[in-house]
């Protein structure tokens, strides 16, 4: 009977490292999990991913008795997530510094460089919203007001109510709960929830992530922003005897885009309810008036 070993087993350990840190990304990213995943259409072959959307609406006449109505017609542009992000982070680990270690390095060290793509996929999300958000006309710190005004504007544009999250900073968690419909949430809502959500203010589901700054705050459907890995983390090795016998060039990383959806779509009003949005701007994002 043969023995399985290294020889046998060795092509399956790449794999189960990068499914490691997958699960290991997945946990470090608060946003990811919140907006549209649209990695299965970054297929190999593509650097972008096109999205329709219509440029003009529909007018609604009262046609006249006997009257024939007006021919209408619907122009269509496209949004585009670019595959454009290469995320890498790369290590060596010295054999004789390793072998004096008590700790499990190997596995510590693709935890941590998991945990750093996971807060750059966020970090990425954070700087796409900012960029392409309506801004609030009130401004300050994170109040009732706000949180209202917010929720206003994107059911003005019809946004799904279902689906909206209001992302926050660690250093604004205490205006949060002074709020008290978060605090009592039984008579809004649902109380503390899994996966990262804190629970829910006025049916909005409240995440927090460091990657935002302090008064830096975002109401948003997760249809209006999209992430497409066009390869998800992976990992790879190669022998670094320089470094001693034993030691290994480790290399994990990734290939995504981000891209906010629905910019300057028809029927999208800024905060004031008359302005159309601009061409760069997502009538399903809303942003603080203070960054």
């Amino acid at each position: 009977m043969a023995v399985t070993g290294d020889t046998q087993l060795g092509p399956t350990k790449a794999e189960l490292i990068s499914e490691v840190a997958q699960r290991a990304l997945i946990s470090q990213s608060i946003l990811a999990g919140t907006v549209r995943d649209v990695s299965q259409f970054a297929r190999k072959g593509y650097n972008q991913i096109s999205f329709p959307k219509g440029s003009t609406a529909f007018t609604v006449e009262n046609r006249a008795s006997a009257a024939p109505g007006t021919v209408q017609d619907v122009d269509f542009l496209k949004d585009t997530l670019d595959l454009d992000f290469r995320a890498h982070i790369e290590w060596i680990i010295d054999s004789n510094d390793e072998i004096e270690s008590s700790l499990d390095v190997m596995r510590t060290y693709i935890e941590r460089a998991a945990a750093r793509h996971g807060a750059y996929v966020d970090q990425q999300l954070v700087t796409e919203m900012e960029a392409s958000a309506i801004t609030t006309t009130t401004a300050g710190a994170l109040n009732q007001s706000v949180v209202l005004e917010m929720r206003q504007i994107l059911l003005r544009n019809k946004a799904n109510p279902r689906s909206l999250f209001l992302a926050v900073a660690p250093e604004n968690e205490a205006e949060l709960l002074a709020v008290d419909p978060f605090v009592s949430a039984e008579k809004y809502g649902r109380g503390i929830i899994a996966d990262g959500v804190l629970g829910t203010l006025y049916g909005v589901q409240v995440v927090m992530t460091p990657e935002l700054a302090a008064n830096q705050y975002f109401m948003y459907e997760s249809e209006g922003v999209a992430l497409g890995f066009q390869r998800r983390p992976q990992f790879d090795e190669e022998k670094a005897i320089s470094y001693g016998t034993g030691a290994m060039r480790q290399v994990l990383d990734q290939k995504f885009g981000v891209q906010s959806l629905f910019l300057g779509a028809p029927g999208a009003f800024q905060a004031d309810g008359t302005t159309p949005v601009g061409a760069a701007e997502s009538g399903l994002i809303v942003k603080d008036n203070n960054v």
